[in-house]
This record gives C-alpha cells, structure tokens and sequence, in this order.
C-alpha cells in the first residue's frame, strides 16, 4: 500500500514539474506582475443634491444628468476637460499616442469611481492576439489598456 501512495504522489510531483517546464508556464510571474489592482476613491452623488426630486413624479433627468456629470472628477481627464469649458465630439482617424478617446465599452468593470469617460492615449501597441490596444490615461493616477475596438477617438472644442 505504501508503495502504491509514494507512486502516485511521485506521479503527481512529475506533473507538476512537467507544466512548470513548458514556456507558457514561465512567462506566469511577469504577466503577474504586469497586473495593478484599480484604486477606487470612496465617492458617492446623491442625485437630490443636484435637484432629483424622489417623489415618483417629478421628471428628474436634469438633476441625474449633473449628477453624472460631477461623477467625472475634477482631476479625472474628463473633468479637467469640463473646467476648462472644453467639450469634445466623435471623430475619425487613427488613434495614436497623444489623442483624445472615449471609452465606449458600457458597463466596463473595476473602473475607479469618477475616472469619466475620457482619457488621453499614452501609447499603442499590437496585444498578443494581434490586436491594436491602447493604453489610456484616464487622470487620477488610472492608466488601463484597451483593445481599440472598444475605443472612440474624439476631438477637443
């Protein structure tokens, strides 16, 4: 019995190292340590501060749209865009370091509270399934990358 236990976990340690000599399996701790963790800021927007009114009746998308409005934070891209008296429209073209994007990926998750919508190209390279990502500076010490798929170069008035 004895023998049969040592024999399967010798099987076993066999394995293991096995995958841990395949390429794939080597390349674990970089990509690793290529992965941040978001920094999300402890922010809420109570809609009846911007003039909601929550009585079922009162139409209140002016008040939700301030509301979502102030969500860009003053030191998000976005919102240094908004004090400036700035706006901006989609455009065409190629994306490239130094342009303006909108993330028009909805729903996106793990974003940081207030990080707005628009941020500013750092660089762009090719991903490993050959596709074009960018990585985006969203303000608030928020850099992510994103495939260009999921992107909108936007022009700034």
């Amino acid at each position: 019995m004895k023998r049969i236990v040592v024999l399967a976990v010798a099987g076993l340690l066999s394995c293991f190292a096995a995958r841990a000599e395949q390429p794939e399996w080597k390349d674990v701790p970089k990509i690793l340590s290529r992965i941040k963790p978001p920094h999300f800021h402890a922010r809420n927007f109570d809609i009846t501060q911007y003039g909601a009114v929550p009585d079922g009746q009162t139409d209140s998308t002016a008040a939700i749209a301030k509301a979502v409005d102030a969500c860009a934070a003053a030191d998000s891209v976005e919102g240094q865009l908004r004090t400036a008296g700035k706006g901006w429209i989609k455009a065409t073209g190629e994306i490239k370091a130094g342009s303006y994007v909108q993330d028009i990926l909805e729903g996106r998750l793990n974003q940081p509270l207030g990080r707005g919508a628009i941020g500013k190209v750092v660089y762009v390279a090719f991903g490993d399934g050959g596709q074009l990502d960018a990585m985006v500076d969203f303000g608030r010490g928020y850099r992510v990358g994103i495939h260009e798929s999921e992107l909108s170069l936007v022009n700034i008035e």
